[in-house]
């Protein structure tokens, strides 16, 4: 199960949210995942690749999506963390982010540690 309210420091984005319609087949598609990336240290810029599905539960069951976007960054992760989770956070505000401006952020949910009995 995931969330759309803001993280913790130990969630992980799984994807991004936002209702949208296939052009092409008039489909509702509201959940987005990055499958690839690319990175252009000599420009400084970067560029990533969505897939749209139906919801965040056709995609867990393996259903095929309906949708791929492509998002141009004017901008680079710096190397110090997960690029990926980089690229998610800096799609929605993106200067052309298109269709996915002001996506929300899809967290996975974490079940907090269990407290320590001893304390």
């Amino acid at each position: 199960m995931a969330t759309k309210a803001p993280p913790s420091l130990s969630q992980h984005i799984l994807g991004l949210h936002k209702a949208l319609t296939d052009p092409e087949s008039g489909a509702p598609i509201e959940f987005y995942r990055i499958v690839q990336y690319v990175v252009r240290p000599d420009a400084g810029t970067s560029q990533v690749t969505l897939q749209g599905y139906v919801s965040q539960a056709s995609h867990a069951l393996g259903k095929r999506a309906l949708a791929f976007l492509t998002v141009e960054l004017q901008q680079m992760p710096s190397g110090d963390g997960d690029a990926l989770q980089w690229f998610y956070r800096q799609v929605p505000g993106a200067e052309n982010a298109g269709a996915l401006a002001d996506a929300a952020l899809v967290y996975e949910q974490t079940k907090p540690p269990a407290a320590d009995p001893a304390t």
